[in-house]
């Protein structure tokens, strides 16, 4: 499932991140999921 919505994704929708000198891009979903109200979900 993720696989195919990474796939969509351009790079001006991620946020480039470094942690312990290593860059990441990472994708931030912030929204409704399976009736909670908040949902924060960090893929990289």
């Amino acid at each position: 499932m993720f696989n195919n919505f990474i796939k969509t994704l351009k790079q001006h929708e991620l946020d480039l991140v470094t942690v312990k000198g290593k860059t990441y891009y990472t994708y931030t979903y912030l929204g409704r999921i399976n009736g909670f109200k908040k949902v924060k979900i960090i893929m990289r």
